[in-house]
């Protein structure tokens, strides 16, 4: 998140991605926009395992424009 904050300051643009948790809520809601989506995920050691996950992505901007279906501002 530090870094995130460090590259804001000069103006450059981040993107990134991670697993929808309160530790990465809380850790990235601080410098970035939050949004949520729903991936598959189609590698698991357990087959019963594979399916949908909730994860977020964050941006250090405003994101411009209608969000595109399935994602939702957190």
């Amino acid at each position: 998140a530090d870094l995130i904050a460090d590259l804001r300051k000069r103006d450059t643009k981040v993107v990134l991605s991670n697993s929808y948790t309160d530790m990465s809520l809380e850790i990235f809601g601080k410098v970035c926009n939050l949004y949520k989506i729903q991936v598959m995920r189609s590698i698991s050691a357990k087959a019963s395992s594979r399916g949908s996950v909730d994860e977020i992505i964050g941006l250090n901007y405003e994101f411009q424009g209608s969000l595109p279906e399935g994602v939702v501002k957190v």
